[in-house]
């Protein structure tokens, strides 16, 4: 065993930079920029875009063209998210045969 394992939060700043680390590999996945406006009750979903950063540069310039062509509006958001694999079997079959 670790002589370090033995000192009073080594466990939570373990778990801590497993945490920071897997946040960080997340920012290397794809992501996709969701643009809800409630006034329409609508989603719109853009990308997949190779990363995180190019996700928020995407969201950031479709908010300025939104502006410039409808508006401001405070019904209107913007949300980066990471794009998560299919969980469904048939989405994952639809995948492997588009890859063929």
């Amino acid at each position: 065993m670790d002589s370090r394992s033995s000192q009073p939060g080594d466990a939570i700043r373990l778990i801590r930079e497993l945490l920071v680390q897997d946040a960080m590999h997340d920012l290397d996945r794809p992501h996709v920029v969701l643009i809800s406006d409630s006034s329409w009750e609508t989603v719109t979903v853009i990308g997949p875009f190779p990363d995180a950063m190019a996700a928020t540069v995407a969201a950031d310039a479709q908010r300025a063209e939104d502006i410039r062509e409808l508006g401001p509006s405070t019904s209107r958001s913007y949300l980066v998210s990471l794009l998560f694999p299919p969980t469904r079997e048939v989405d994952r079959q639809a995948l492997r045969e588009d890859a063929r």
